[in-house]
């Protein structure tokens, strides 16, 4: 009664599927500053900091905290106040990516 290929070649596929949101602050870069240094996933250069969220298991910057460094920040999302707070020291927040137009 049951073929082989019954459900299909790959079973259930959600169509609409969505990106999990794994969130960072700036508060929390902030803090482990030193830690991620020594890591090796941030670099410092002169008084730049970069980072790539990507490296530590995020996608998402936000805005909680005040950032007193100068930071290159490589993300998928960031809040609009995330990136005001890194602009206003003269960082940059990279990478993100566009949100789809509704239709």
């Amino acid at each position: 009664i049951w073929a082989e290929d019954y459900f299909g070649k790959r079973g259930f596929i959600k169509k609409n599927a969505r990106e999990k949101m794994k969130p960072v602050s700036i508060l929390y870069l902030e803090q482990h500053a030193e830690q991620l240094i020594s890591k090796g996933v941030m670099k410092k250069d002169g008084d730049q900091y970069a980072i790539a969220l990507a490296d530590i298991g995020c996608n998402k910057l936000l805005s909680q905290g005040n950032a007193t460094k100068k930071y290159k920040i490589t993300a998928s999302y960031a809040s609009q106040k995330a990136i005001e707070k890194i602009k206003a020291l003269q960082g940059e927040v990279i990478g993100l990516k566009t949100a789809p137009e509704a239709a």
